[in-house]
């Protein structure tokens, strides 16, 4: 197939790179996009596993494709229904639906906005995202530790505590 033909079904390379990433993704951790199970012990683990599971497919790609990617995305105009934010949609509206489990559960305050918590934490997974590919020393263990400790420090504003009114 040549190049040509290629941009006949994708307006731009950063958009082939989604449709790309997106297929490599619900091959490596289909399970991820399906209704989430269960918490285990570990909630915050629970909560972040959408982020830290594409976490785990970054290493696929150079920091310099990263880069690249980065800049032409945010180089171009896409509005947020572009195909370039799919991929961004379908974790936030999975880690939305794990808000609103740990929420039943007593773990999250009911009062809690299950999709604004889930946008707030795809927030700070984006800027570590971002920190991951522009310094060249971090590794993916150390963005996903990091992940964990920043979602520690959200909860911390709506985890449910004892005598503390929850409305």
């Amino acid at each position: 197939m040549g190049t040509g033909t290629v941009y006949n079904y994708y307006s731009s390379k950063e958009i082939l790179l989604i449709v790309a990433l997106k297929a490599q993704f619900l091959v490596t951790a289909p399970d991820l996009f399906h209704e989430p199970g269960a918490p285990k012990d570990d909630k915050i683990r629970y909560l972040m596993e959408p982020a830290l599971g594409f976490m785990g497919l970054v290493d696929l790609f150079s920091k310099e494709l990263w880069f690249q990617f980065l800049a032409a995305t945010y180089g171009a105009r896409h509005t947020l229904d572009s195909p370039v934010f799919e991929l961004d949609w379908m974790l936030i509206e999975n880690t939305a639906k794990r808000v609103s489990i740990l929420q039943k559960t007593g773990f999250i305050r009911k009062d809690v906005d299950s999709e604004q918590a889930a946008i707030l934490l795809f927030a700070t997974v984006f800027m570590r995202f971002q920190m991951y590919v522009m310094e060249s020393e971090m590794n993916v263990e150390t963005l996903n530790n990091l992940l964990i400790q920043d979602a520690g420090l959200v909860l911390v504003g709506i985890q449910e505590r004892e005598g503390r009114d929850s409305k």
